[in-house]
């Protein structure tokens, strides 16, 4: 692996868009721009096979993955480890980066989890054990106090910074911001247009703070920026911060 690696990492949830020759031809220019690390999840659809496909095992690229389901909420009380090496068997590897509990209410794990959850790295079956925060502060606060974090997931951009606070506790533990790029809440089409007016119309204000982006900057800005614009100031926002963070760039666009 190289010396000096990107702070970039890939984000899967835009990753798992792409056909196998797009995805690998889109990794090989990461790669060469020096990304060596991907954020992956089993509920990303088939991204984790796909990336068992193109890269293997090859030791230079870094893969995560998650526990979790589509929901997020319904954790797997059991079988941690056979999910785990669910993933493994995908991506065609023994050992996992980091595996990140995602975006899970901590009340959850009871200590039977938590002790499932350690031995992950006991087993040797993921290198780090870390959490993935939903903007959630008394969860994120929660796991920041928990010994059995390594890393850290956590929103941070332009519009949305109230994770800052917390993680600024741990600066010793490694922290990836996400939605950097205001992602995954873009409104996209007519129909996303109209899902947008109907939140209005109802009165629904409280919900921009989580899914509308590209509002809450035009009422806060005052205008309606490009997409290109839109991430331009969210992802120099991300740098200004001067930190060493791992930035999750959830894009598929070569440029």
């Amino acid at each position: 692996m190289a010396e000096t690696q990107s702070r970039i990492v890939l984000g899967g949830s835009s990753l798992e868009k792409l056909n196998d020759p797009t995805l690998e031809k889109f990794l090989n220019l990461a790669f060469g721009l020096g990304i060596r690390e991907i954020d992956s999840a089993p509920t990303y659809g088939n991204l984790e096979s796909m990336l068992g496909r193109i890269l293997g095992d090859d030791s230079n690229w870094i893969l995560n993955s998650k526990i979790s389901n589509r929901s997020h909420l319904d954790f797997p009380v059991e079988g941690i480890a056979q999910q785990v090496e669910k993933s493994l068997t995908l991506l065609k590897r023994d050992r996992l980066g980091t595996v990140f509990v995602h975006s899970v209410p901590l009340h959850r794990l009871s200590e039977t989890i938590k002790s499932s959850i350690v031995s992950l790295k006991l087993d040797r079956l993921a290198n780090f054990v870390g959490y993935s925060s939903n903007s959630n502060i008394e969860d994120l606060q929660a796991a920041v106090d928990m010994p059995m974090f390594d890393k850290f997931q956590v929103t941070c951009n332009v519009l949305d910074q109230s994770n800052l606070n917390v993680i600024c506790e741990k600066l010793e533990k490694e922290i990836y911001f996400k939605r950097v790029f205001g992602s995954g809440v873009l409104r996209t089409d007519f129909l996303d247009d109209v899902k947008l007016q109907t939140k209005i119309l109802l009165g629904l204000k409280g919900r921009f703070d989580v899914n509308d982006y590209h509002y809450r900057f035009k009422r806060m800005f005052g205008f309606a920026p490009s997409k290109s614009k839109f991430h331009q100031v969210f992802f120099e926002y991300v740098l200004s911060l001067g930190r060493e963070q791992r930035l999750i760039v959830g894009t598929t666009d070569p440029k």
